[in-house]
C-alpha cells in the first residue's frame, strides 16, 4: 500500500470516528442533576377528601448519601413530581404554613426541624423545614408529620379523585433558594411521590326505635300463657290459713329507649260479682295465717339485668329497693296490691329501666288467700303490663 492510500484510509477512520463521538454526545447528554435519589419516600394523609381542612401529612424518606442538613423543602404539584420542571399548585391545596405544626419527628431520626414562615412566603404550596445545619448519615430514616389532626393541618386539593404529587427535596443550607424551578436541582437529595384525594363513600344505616315486650306463664316467650290459676289442685282457695301462689308469670323486655321503659301494671283486686277479695295493701304485707283475713297481692320474685323497681332512678342508691309505692320487691312470703295505685287511667309503676337494655327477664309471683267469711264464687281480675318508652 503506497503512503498516499495509508493516508487517505487513516483519514476517513478519523471522520467516522468523529462522527460516531457526536452520535453518542447527542444521545448521552452530560446529566444537569446533582442531587441522589432519597428512598423509602412515602407520604400519608390523614384524609383524602377532597378539600378537607386540617388534614395530617406524614412524610418519611431514607437519606441517599451522607451530606449536611439545613433544610427540608416539601413542593407540592397538580403536573408531575419531576424535580426541576416547572410545578403548577393543586387547585385549593395550602399547607397552612403560619400555623400548621410539625409532630413525631423522634419517631424516625429525629433532625429538630422547624416550619419556616418567612421561606417561600408567597406560595401556598411549598413548605420550608429548617434546622441548624449539620452531618446526616447515609441511610438515616426521617420521618415526621405535618399538622395535629384537628386544630391545625394542611388544606386537601379542592378536586375529588385527583392526582396530586409532591417533591421532597433536602439541601445543605438552611436558606435554600426556590425562586425557579431549576432552583430544584442544588438539592443533595430529592424524591417525587404520588397522592390522591378520593370520593369519601357516605354509609348510611338505619336503627329504628324498638321495643321488647312479651309477659308469658310458659317457660319462654315463644311457649306463651297468659292463665294463673291459685288454689289447690283443683284451683280452690280451700284452707282458710293458707296463702296460695304462683310465680310462673314472667315477661322479657328490652328497648334501645336512652330515657328507659317503665312498666305499668293496671288492674282491680279479685272480683266476683259485687263480691271482692281485699288486697294487701300499698305496703308489703306478711302473708296472714289468720281465717279471718282474705289477701290478694303481687311481688316481684327476681328483676330483669338492668330492670328496676317502679321509682328507680339514677341517684344515689336509686336503683335500691326502697319500699315506697311503687316497689314490689317483697320479700317472700309477703305481697302487696293497691287498687288506688294500680286501677287508674295508665296504672301504677312497676318495673323501671334507666336506659337503653338488652332483653331479661323478670319473674312476679301472685297470690291469693280467702277467709271464712269470704262468699263463694269464681274470682277473677285481668292484670295488665304496659310497657311504654322514652326516646
Amino acid at each position: 500500500m503506497t503512503f498516499k492510500l495509508k493516508a487517505r484510509r487513516a483519514g476517513w477512520l478519523l471522520v467516522v470516528a468523529a462522527f460516531a463521538f457526536g452520535i453518542v454526545s447527542a444521545v448521552k447528554p452530560a446529566p444537569t442533576e446533582a442531587y441522589t435519589l432519597i428512598s423509602s419516600r412515602y407520604i400519608k394523609m390523614s384524609s383524602a377528601e377532597q378539600a378537607a381542612q386540617n388534614t395530617i401529612y406524614s412524610v418519611g424518606f431514607t437519606t441517599s448519601s451522607a451530606q449536611t442538613v439545613g433544610s427540608v423543602v416539601i413542593r407540592f404539584c397538580q403536573n408531575n413530581p419531576i424535580i426541576g420542571d416547572a410545578c403548577t399548585a393543586p387547585t385549593g391545596f395550602n399547607v397552612n404554613k403560619a400555623t400548621v405544626s410539625i409532630n413525631n419527628q423522634a419517631a424516625c431520626t429525629n433532625l429538630s426541624l422547624s416550619v419556616s414562615t418567612t421561606q417561600q412566603a408567597a406560595s401556598d404550596n411549598t413548605i420550608v423545614l429548617t434546622r441548624t445545619p449539620g452531618a446526616v448519615a447515609t441511610s438515616t430514616p426521617v420521618c415526621f408529620d405535618l399538622g395535629n389532626g384537628t386544630t391545625n393541618g394542611i388544606s386537601n386539593p379542592n378536586n375529588t379523585n385527583q392526582t396530586f404529587f409532591a417533591r421532597i427535596l433536602v439541601y445543605a443550607t438552611n436558606t435554600p433558594t426556590l425562586a425557579a424551578p431549576a432552583d430544584e436541582n442544588a438539592a443533595t437529595n430529592a424524591g417525587g411521590v404520588a397522592l390522591s384525594t378520593a370520593n369519601v363513600l357516605n354509609v348510611t344505616a338505619k336503627v329504628q326505635e324498638a321495643l321488647t315486650f312479651c309477659l308469658y306463664t310458659q317457660s319462654n316467650c315463644a311457649g306463651g300463657g297468659n292463665a294463673v290459676a291459685l288454689g289447690d289442685s283443683n284451683n280452690v282457695l280451700t284452707a282458710m290459713n293458707l296463702t296460695y301462689t304462683d310465680s310462673t308469670p314472667k315477661f322479657d323486655l328490652a328497648s334501645n329507649a336512652l330515657g328507659g321503659v317503665i312498666v305499668r301494671m293496671k288492674g282491680d283486686t279479685l272480683t266476683s260479682g259485687s263480691f271482692t277479695i281485699s288486697p294487701f295493701g300499698a305496703s308489703c304485707v306478711a302473708d296472714s295465717t289468720a281465717t279471718n283475713t282474705e289477701q290478694f297481692g303481687v311481688r316481684v320474685v327476681t328483676y330483669g339485668a338492668n330492670q328496676y323497681f317502679g321509682d328507680a332512678n339514677t341517684g344515689p342508691g336509686g336503683t335500691t329497693p326502697s319500699g315506697t309505692t311503687n316497689d314490689f320487691s317483697c320479700l317472700a312470703g309477703n305481697h302487696k296490691f293497691n287498687p288506688a295505685d294500680a286501677n287508674t287511667t295508665y296504672g301504677q309503676p312497676f318495673v323501671r329501666t334507666l336506659g337503653a337494655t338488652d332483653v331479661s327477664t323478670t319473674n312476679i309471683e301472685l297470690a291469693a288467700k280467702a277467709a271464712n267469711t269470704t262468699e263463694a264464687g269464681v274470682y277473677t281480675t285481668k292484670l295488665q303490663f304496659i310497657a311504654t318508652a322514652t326516646y
